[in-house]
């Protein structure tokens, strides 16, 4: 069931140390995410799952790869990516396509907020994994002074299994 606006999983639990050093072991393959017609760096981003294949980098993240099997098992998804944004930004208001996205924060700070009408919340890196409904208007801020890095599952297209 999705809620309201995001809510811990609380049958999932992750060694944040280990999965920020899989992630710095490729994050030199993010690739530039600019705010639409303008010269704005909003996100670096690496698809590890599209369209239900995983990459080849991904083949060589055992822990990543280990989560998003036990994730998989509960949840559908055909995309996993991380999601590196930038201090000092934020998004447009909008809602996603996706029907479901699970988030797990790797790296982060006390400025970054998820914002819902006029709720704001904070998901530390503390090995907490998240269901957030993006199918609400909604938006992300990095207010801090270094990026935001989670690890996103999300589906475009069907409900989650359970």
């Amino acid at each position: 069931m999705k809620p309201d606006y995001l809510t811990p999983i609380k049958a999932y639990t992750v060694d944040v140390v280990r999965l920020v050093e899989e992630y710095k072991s490729v994050q030199q393959h993010m690739t530039d995410r600019k705010r639409p017609g303008t010269p704005v760096l909003i996100q670096k981003a690496l698809t590890l799952v599209q369209d239900n294949i995983d990459s080849d980098i991904l083949k060589t993240l055992p822990y990543t790869l280990e989560i998003a099997t036990a994730i998989r098992n509960t949840y559908t998804f055909n995309t996993v990516s991380y999601r590196c944004i930038m201090p000092d930004t934020c998004y447009s208001w909008h809602t996603d396509f996706s029907q479901l996205c699970v988030h797990i924060p790797l790296i982060t700070n006390e400025g970054c907020r998820f914002v819902y009408e006029d709720k704001a919340f904070y998901m530390p890196a503390n090995g907490s994994v998240y269901i957030v409904n993006n199918e609400r208007p909604h938006s992300f801020m990095n207010g801090g002074s270094v990026p935001r890095v989670h690890i996103t599952f999300e589906n475009f297209g069907s409900r989650p299994t359970r």
